[in-house]
């Protein structure tokens, strides 16, 4: 199941100083975050880890989502 988790055409602002993570996002067992057609951003839990012969992994670490990265 998908979760809504933000916006990357018109991102809200943060004027929070708690950088807390939602309990939507903390209780997928190995979170993913992919964006849907229509720009928004949603997670669902990371597929298994099984790679082949042909596969190529590479591993990315992001501390945050900007809407100037694109």
């Amino acid at each position: 199941m998908a979760t809504a988790i933000g916006n990357l055409v018109s991102p809200a602002p943060n004027n929070s100083s708690s950088h807390e993570i939602p309990a939507s996002i903390t209780s997928l067992p190995n979170p993913a975050l992919y964006t849907a057609k229509d720009h928004r951003i949603y997670s669902t839990p990371s597929p298994t880890f099984d790679p082949g012969p042909d596969d190529c992994i590479i591993h990315v670490r992001a501390n945050g989502i900007s809407k100037y990265a694109f």
